[in-house]
C-alpha cells in the first residue's frame, strides 16, 4: 500500500488514476479546486481518500495538502502533478492573464509539488515524483504556445531533478499520456472520436505508475509515438499543426451549412407525417 498525492484529480485523466490508486488499496490524497466528483469516492473509500481543495498553483495550499498527507500516512511515496490548464490560441492572441494562468498552474503546479513532497522523500530515502506532460511540450504546436511551453518547461524541469536526486532513492519520472477527451484538451478542433477515452489512459497510467523508465505512457503504441516526437520534434510537430490547421478548416466549412439547417423553416405536422412515410 502506497501513500500518493496528486494534484487534478475531481476529472479527466486525474480522476480515473485517483479510481484506480483506490481500487488497488493505496491511500490517496487529492488536491483540486472543484471536488464534487471526489465526494462520493470519499465515502466509498473511508479513511483511504483525502480531498484538498485548493489550486496547485498556490504553494501554501499545495504545502496543506502535503503536510496533511504526512500527519496522517507518515509519509508520501508518490507525489503527481496532473492538473493543467490549456489556451488554444495564437501567441499574439492569448492574453497576459490566460498566459500567466497557464504557466503557473502547470508548471508553477510542478515546482510547488517538488519543492515540498521533496524534502519529505528525501528523508524518507525513498518516492517517486511524477509529472504528466504532453507531446507538444516536445515538438511545438500552432496555437498552442502558451500550454506547450508550460509543459516543454516541465521537461526540463523533471530532468534536472532527475539528476539531482540521483543517488537518494528518489526518483523522477515524466508522464506521457495521448490526447484525450478532457476539458484541458476541448478548445483543440480536433473530432472527440479521434481522442482516446479518460478512463482508459487514467487507469493504464496509474497502474504503470511504478514503471522504471523515466518517461511512463500507457502503452507500446504511445510509447513509439513519444519517441518519434523525442527523435524528430520538427517534423512531428509540423506535421500536427497542419492536420490541426485542415481540421479546423473543415469545421468552418461545415458551420455555415449547420446554420442554415438550424434557420430553416420547420416542417409542418403533415410534412413530417409524409417524411416519416418515405
Amino acid at each position: 500500500m502506497a501513500s500518493i498525492i496528486i494534484t487534478g484529480g475531481n476529472a479527466g485523466i486525474g480522476y480515473y488514476m485517483t479510481r484506480q490508486f483506490l481500487e488497488d488499496g493505496h491511500c490517496v490524497a487529492v488536491l483540486d479546486v472543484s471536488t464534487d466528483r471526489l465526494e462520493p469516492l470519499e465515502l466509498e473509500y473511508d479513511g483511504s481518500l483525502v480531498i484538498c481543495a485548493g489550486d496547485a498553483a498556490d504553494e501554501a495550499d499545495v504545502a496543506r495538502c502535503l503536510m496533511k498527507v504526512k500527519g496522517l500516512w507518515g509519509g508520501v511515496d508518490i507525489a503527481i502533478h496532473n492538473a493543467c490548464v490549456c489556451v488554444f490560441a495564437s501567441f499574439d492572441k492569448t492574453s497576459e492573464a490566460d498566459l500567466k494562468r497557464v504557466h503557473e498552474v502547470n508548471f508553477g503546479g510542478a515546482v510547488n509539488l517538488a519543492r515540498w513532497a521533496l524534502p519529505i522523500m528525501k528523508r524518507q530515502k525513498y518516492g517517486r515524483l511524477c509529472f504528466v506532460s504532453s507531446g507538444v511540450g516536445v515538438t511545438g504546436m500552432d496555437g498552442l504556445s502558451a500550454y506547450a511551453s508550460s509543459k516543454g518547461a516541465i521537461e526540463a524541469l523533471a530532468r534536472c531533478l532527475r539528476l539531482e536526486c540521483a543517488g537518494t532513492g528518489v526518483s523522477v519520472h515524466l508522464l506521457h499520456p495521448p490526447l484525450t477527451r478532457t476539458a484541458s484538451s476541448s478548445p483543440l478542433p480536433v473530432p472527440p472520436q479521434v481522442m482516446a477515452e479518460p478512463e482508459k489512459v487514467g487507469r493504464a497510467l496509474a497502474r504503470r505508475i511504478e514503471s522504471n523508465s523515466f518517461v511512463i505512457t500507457t502503452g507500446i503504441g504511445q510509447r513509439l509515438m513519444v519517441g518519434l516526437a523525442y527523435h524528430l520534434p520538427g517534423r512531428i510537430g509540423g506535421l500536427m499543426s497542419s492536420m490541426t490547421k485542415r481540421a479546423e478548416s473543415s469545421s468552418a466549412a461545415l458551420r455555415p451549412t449547420a446554420e442554415r439547417r438550424a434557420k430553416a423553416k420547420p416542417f409542418s405536422k403533415a410534412e413530417q407525417s409524409r417524411s416519416a412515410d418515405n
